[in-house]
């Protein structure tokens, strides 16, 4: 499927104001000092942040995929080949938490696995795979965090 510029700007500048107002919240959420979120330099990028506790070095990513539908409605969430091939090989070290937010606040995330690279590919974008969402946690911003101090203490 191919999509016009106009639409492909349209989807940035959305995914943009989205990632604002998503470090924002969770910045908020976690409401700790040591805790330092930031964006990843480049926008096309395999991950959306970068969170790091300043007191350890402990440090994790997080890849964002912002959507206006509903999520509950739906069984899988779609995420794109090529992404989750250079977080296989660009994040290897790391742990990377892929989360699907939605204009409803509802939150789904699941740790990065090569496993995910076995999910299907959706039938209506060859180059996207469905992750299950049966692979994946409902939560908010706060149930974020705590699963985030998990891996930064």
């Amino acid at each position: 499927m191919t999509i016009s510029k106009e639409t492909l700007q349209e989807r940035l500048e959305y995914g943009s104001l989205k990632e604002t107002k998503f470090i924002y919240a969770l910045n908020q959420s976690f409401n700790n000092n040591d805790i330092v979120i930031t964006k990843t330099k480049d926008k096309f990028c395999c991950c959306d942040f970068k969170v790091k506790n300043v007191k350890n070095n402990k440090k994790l990513f997080i890849e964002l995929k912002s959507r206006k539908d509903n999520l509950t409605r739906y069984d899988a969430f779609i995420i794109g080949k090529t992404k989750l091939y250079n977080i296989s090989k660009n994040y290897k070290d790391y742990i990377v938490i892929l989360v699907w937010y939605d204009e409803y606040k509802n939150l789904y995330y699941t740790c990065y696995d090569d496993e995910l690279l076995n999910c299907k590919t959706n039938s209506n974008f060859d180059n996207s795979f469905d992750i299950p969402k049966s692979r994946c946690y409902k939560t908010d911003m706060g149930g974020l965090c705590n699963y985030m101090n998990t891996h930064l203490d």
